[in-house]
């Protein structure tokens, strides 16, 4: 089982108080999610522009 300390910060930096057995079926039914959203938020996008499909024939060119 993971460690679920992160997920509590979380929760009580968006100001939500859940009793800690629903905390803990938070973080065993979405735990692969909110990691893969960690993954996600820890990518250095520095410098990449977004996608769009306007600038595709530019791009191109």
């Amino acid at each position: 089982m993971r460690d679920v300390a992160p997920l509590r910060a979380a929760l009580a930096a968006a100001d939500l108080d859940l009793p800690p057995d629903v905390v803990g079926l938070i973080e065993q039914r979405l735990g692969p999610l909110l990691a893969s959203l960690d993954a996600l938020v820890a990518l250095d996008l520095v410098g990449v522009e977004p996608f769009s499909p306007r600038r595709l024939a530019d791009d191109a060119a």
